[in-house]
């Protein structure tokens, strides 16, 4: 299904409010149904929003590399992501592996000029820096980067930091390829 240029920016001007919803809508299924209905539910949605707006898509026409590929690292993804949400032990926590899925774009970014011979401006440099520190701000939880804070919250609970450590490497593989 062909879309015009208004349905799609309307679309571009509509993702990154889901995007951002993302992280709530999950933490708040993993804790009313469980990380597993709660996944099964998300992606329910997801797939009523995609069809609604591109109809079915034609699968034969899409490359073996989408499937080997694009499939292996959204799932991977998925997973890791919502089982990271899910096993945060608080609402602070949920923010904080929150934003560090925050990290994909700056990360592809990063790997698409360093890996792919992309073209940056230096002001990218500077947008990339700025992200990192603002993670680093939310995880120290001062405006002063304070790794022993960071150090701290992360090992509070490691498991849900390095699932989502993994949720953001399957974004940025998924991306780069």
């Amino acid at each position: 299904m062909k879309i015009s240029t208004n349905q799609a920016t309307l679309i571009g001007c509509i993702s990154p409010i889901f995007w951002g919803l993302s992280v709530s809508l999950v933490r708040t299924l993993s804790e009313t149904l469980g990380v597993g209905k709660g996944l099964a539910i998300n992606y329910l949605i997801a797939l009523v929003f995609v069809f609604l707006l591109f109809g079915v898509p034609n699968l034969k026409a899409m490359p073996l590399k989408y499937y080997i590929c694009g499939l292996g690292c959204a799932i991977g993804t998925s997973m890791t992501f919502a089982f990271s949400l899910g096993l945060a032990k608080d609402g602070t926590q949920t923010m904080e592996v929150g934003m560090i899925n925050y990290l994909w774009p700056t990360l592809t970014i990063l790997f698409a000029v360093l890996f792919n011979g992309q073209k940056a401006k230096w002001w990218v440099g500077i947008g990339m820096l700025l992200a990192i520190y603002g993670i680093f701000v939310v995880l120290s939880g001062n405006l002063l980067i304070d790794f022993r804070a960071m150090w701290s919250h992360i090992t509070s609970n490691p498991i849900s930091y390095f699932l989502m450590s993994q949720a953001v490497k399957y974004e940025v593989l998924y991306a780069v390829n």
